[in-house]
């Protein structure tokens, strides 16, 4: 059977490298831009990942809606323009935020936008960023950032508009700016968020860091007064000379930045300073990557492939160019025997420059046509290939084989998926593998997020603020219920502890789950389940031990209600670091009868009319108060054999006769009398062995039961 899996294995191998030797790529149109806005489009977003809707942005200020996802293409205007007629302007650049289509996180439909105007002198309030050497009095035009909110229809007729930042220069000439957030970083990232703001080289004023060609570095979030924030990490925040907002400068002509590498935060740089066109990594001090030579660019872009049309593209670094007189698109890639980049040609573009290219939802590449409006796509053309090797099969066998080839695969495939997931149905492996195990906290204590085994990035990030409740489960039992009502207490902690005590003494017998959890419930009332133990017989299958498992239980109810239910929390007395208290004997069943008849004891004396009350009394009474707490949850927790159970308490209350006045109330209790038999004590003896032998007693304690019913027999 195994050999028949290899031979199938390979067979429909090598059918996959033939269909895929004759697949190509080529850019495929699926809409097209009206002429009156064709040429003055400068950007194009996708605003989603699930469907096929761009925003496309013209220099004018509008901004419409594209519908790809029908047979025909629908553009739709949003109403309301960017730009005011007080403006008389262009739009320079536009961005949207990383969370614009996720929803009830901050970003969500957010984006911003920047433009150029005429100096407001009589604006005071504006916060400006303006050269070192520059006062206002020598500024003709501001670039203006602003932040827009739309409504959750997407309607530009229900916005908020904030203006973040203004960019003051020196000149009434055009600026070129560019607007981008590194699409890499995730909420739970340090910069995300972050806006990066490109300004290319103003001439004549090129001896200033601001002016020089520079990429600054904000957080537009607005944070009390001020309307940005500078992040602390920005390289020049402690230098007077040089703006705190600016990232890097002295780029002189910059074209376009982006980020190559999912992992690696630094950008590539596409600029061209007077010697030379390059590609720059934006170091400290800047390192070159590659030096064009000769080449003809259509415009200053470079774009990174994740898309998944073509494998062989994955990761590396798109540009277009003239190769043997006609554009190409072309990949930066390492050459093979050294570290140097160099341009691949992949595919001839077969229009005329100038186009720009753009990143699609996933990650693939669109490419525009200004002058005819041609929005195309990269697309694979491996679909049409396996039919035309189909098609033009020469004889039946050749279909045969190919579909006997598909038939076995798909059943053998069919047959080994159903195996796995009957064997794996009832595994507790699989059942801890597909839970959440490990929590974290944001940095600002306003985020928590769950994490599922072996992963590191987050499966479930939740909002302290929508929190409802939170338990301590052991065995699916809750023992600690929290709510913004109920805040933890030093009696939750310890009846915690204690109950833990009494299930770690429980024996794992074959089969028998031992388990622990944090449950965790939103105002939707939907519970996520931590499990931070859990153990079947032997094998233990979470990697904490049971000690620490417990510990950082309470350790996360603690730090949860404080942020929950902070006015009911009580400070806390118990250190973190209290571990189990494996010296206490093991708690038999005398010690629950002892407290009942304890009980029944002070009971008669009540109606005896008896008031004294011995001191030893008292103080056992105190103890089995404090353990019954205990033993409301210990009693549905324990799992033990109720025969088993009956035994040890017909040996003990055997055992223990004529020694005290409490258990002189046992004996009444269980219809025993002072006159035992020897029959009876011989019995005993019998059972004593018994329970030995089963574990059930320590060797101790079997002594001691032993002398006092040898005693019996004197």
């Amino acid at each position: 059977m195994n050999t028949l899996r290899i031979i199938i294995f390979l067979a429909f191998y090598f059918l996959l490298v033939a269909w895929s030797s004759s697949a190509e790529l080529s850019f495929k149109p699926f809409a097209t831009l009206p002429k009156h806005i064709a040429e003055q489009v400068i950007a194009i977003y996708p605003t989603s990942k699930y469907d096929q809707h761009f925003i496309v942005a013209s220099a004018s200020g509008e901004l419409f809606i594209l519908n790809a996802s029908k047979g025909q293409p629908e553009l739709t205007p949003l109403n309301h323009n960017l730009l005011t007629e007080n403006d008389n302007s262009r739009l320079l650049a536009i961005a949207l935020h990383p969370n614009f289509d996720t929803r009830e996180q901050n970003g969500y439909h957010k984006f911003y936008s920047a433009h150029q105007v005429a100096i407001d002198q009589a604006n005071t309030k504006a916060s400006r960023i303006v050269g070192r050497q520059f006062n206002k009095d020598s500024l003709e035009q501001d670039i203006v950032l602003k932040e827009w909110q739309l409504s959750d229809s997407i309607n530009l007729e229900e916005v908020t508009v904030r203006e973040v930042l203004r960019i003051g220069l020196p000149t009434s000439n055009t600026a070129k700016v560019q607007l981008a957030f590194n699409p890499y970083h995730r909420a739970w990232d340090d910069n995300f968020g972050l806006l990066y703001v490109g300004l290319s080289a103003i001439k004549g004023f090129a001896t200033s860091p601001l002016y020089s060609g520079s990429i600054l570095r904000i957080k537009p979030e607005q944070f009390g007064l001020k309307p940005y924030t500078v992040p602390p990490t920005n390289p020049y925040v402690e230098n007077a000379e040089i703006n705190q907002e600016i990232y890097r400068f002295r780029l002189s002509q910059l074209g376009h930045f982006t980020w190559p590498d999912r992992v690696n935060e630094t950008l590539w740089i596409d600029h061209q300073d007077e010697q030379t066109h390059k590609i720059s990594r934006a170091s400290n001090p800047l390192s070159t990557v590659f030096r064009y030579k000769n080449l003809e660019i259509s415009e200053f872009q470079i774009l990174p492939y994740y898309g998944n049309q073509a494998d062989q593209l994955f990761g590396s670094t798109l540009v277009v160019s003239v190769h043997q007189d006609q554009p190409y698109l072309v990949s930066l890639t390492k050459h093979a025997s050294s570290n140097d980049y160099q341009l691949t040609p992949i595919i001839p573009l077969g229009v005329e420059l100038p186009v720009k290219l753009f990143h699609d939802a996933v990650g693939g590449v669109l490419m525009y046509q200004p002058s005819t409006g041609i929005l195309s796509r990269l697309v694979n053309n491996l679909a049409d290939s396996k039919e035309t090797l189909v098609t033009d099969s020469n004889t039946g066998l050749d279909k045969l084989i190919v579909f006997l080839i598909m038939l076995s695969l798909t059943s053998w495939g069919l047959w080994h998926t159903y195996r796995k997931i009957n064997k794996r149905r009832f595994s507790v492996t699989s059942f801890y593998q597909q839970q959440f195990n490990h929590l974290e906290l944001s940095n600002d204590d306003s985020v928590i997020h769950l994490f599922k085994p072996h992963q590191s990035v987050p499966s479930k990030s939740l909002a302290i603020g929508n929190l409802a409740g939170i338990k301590l489960l052991i065995n699916n039992i809750s023992v600690v219920e929290l709510s913004h009502q109920q805040g933890m207490t030093n009696d939750f902690d310890n009846i915690w502890r204690q109950t833990c005590n009494v299930e770690k003494r429980e024996k794992m017998t074959d089969g028998k789950l031992r388990h622990i959890q944090l449950a965790i419930t939103d105002n939707e009332r939907q519970i996520y389940l931590v499990s931070l133990y859990l153990r079947k017989g032997d094998n233990r299958i979470s990697k904490a031990s049971y000690q620490a498992a417990l510990i950082n239980a309470v350790d996360w109810a603690w730090r949860l209600s404080t942020l929950v239910a902070p006015e009911t929390t009580e400070q806390r007395e118990t250190s973190s670091d209290v571990i189990i208290d494996k010296s206490r004997p093991i708690k038999t069943r005398k010690t629950f009868l002892n407290c009942s008849a304890l009980a029944n004891t002070k009971a008669s004396s009540a109606l005896s009319g008896d008031n004294t009350i011995n001191v030893s009394d008292k103080d056992k009474g105190e103890k089995c108060s404090e353990e019954s707490k205990v033993e409301t949850k210990a009693k549905q927790i324990a799992d033990t054999n109720h025969e088993q159970k009956t035994d040890v308490n017909d040996f003990h209350l055997l055992s223990t006769a004529n020694t005290t006045e409490e258990s002189r109330a046992l004996a009444e209790n269980n219809g025993l009398t002072r006159g035992q038999t020897d029959a009876q004590i011989i019995l005993a003896l019998e059972k004593l062995v018994s329970l030995k032998k089963q574990n059930y007693l320590t060797e101790e304690e079997f002594e001691q039961a032993k002398a006092k019913l040898l005693n019996g027999l004197m």
